[in-house]
């Protein structure tokens, strides 16, 4: 989003910039949906869809003032539906990408060093107290078994005597 312009395309080349042992930056080259007319190649309807038409596309790169390259961090990743009953116009679909949690920085007003309290909720007034005693990993509520691990099984191969 640019201006208050949202562009909408498609990725057509991955460039990675390698900085030698200063870290990479990729970047998208994309073909653009023409925005540049509000509503016209670009339009949200009554249900709140954006639908785009991907056939009149501008900043291809085709021309030297153009400019179809963009950082991958300022890209959101989005599919297209194509619409049936209106030909070249198609749904945008905006998603989440698998494994992503979105975990941005919320600013507030304390500074950045205070932690934030968290009350917890009180469950009926129950007098549940951390315990530190040592707890044996060896029940003594039941008596044991006793098993001979030194004592060889006999084999049958699968087959069970008959009675």
């Amino acid at each position: 989003m640019v201006e208050n312009k949202t562009y909408y395309g498609a990725i057509t080349e991955i460039l990675e910039l390698d900085y030698k042992h200063k870290g990479n930056i990729a970047l998208f080259k994309c073909e653009w949906v023409d925005n540049r007319v509000q509503d016209k190649w670009i339009k949200v309807d009554k249900l709140g869809t954006t639908n785009v038409n991907l056939k009149h596309l501008f900043n291809t790169g085709s021309k030297l003032s153009d400019e179809p390259f963009i950082l991958a961090s300022q890209a959101v990743q989005v599919y297209y539906v194509e619409d049936p009953s209106d030909n070249g116009w198609s749904a945008v679909i905006e998603t989440k990408p698998r494994d992503f949690y979105d975990m941005a920085k919320v600013q507030t007003e304390s500074s950045d060093h205070e932690s934030e309290h968290v009350q917890c909720p009180d469950f009926g007034g129950s007098n549940i107290t951390p315990d530190q005693t040592y707890v044996s990993p060896v029940r003594s509520d039941i008596d044991g078994i006793i098993v001979n691990a030194t004592e060889k099984r006999k084999k049958n191969n699968g087959k069970r005597k008959r009675k």
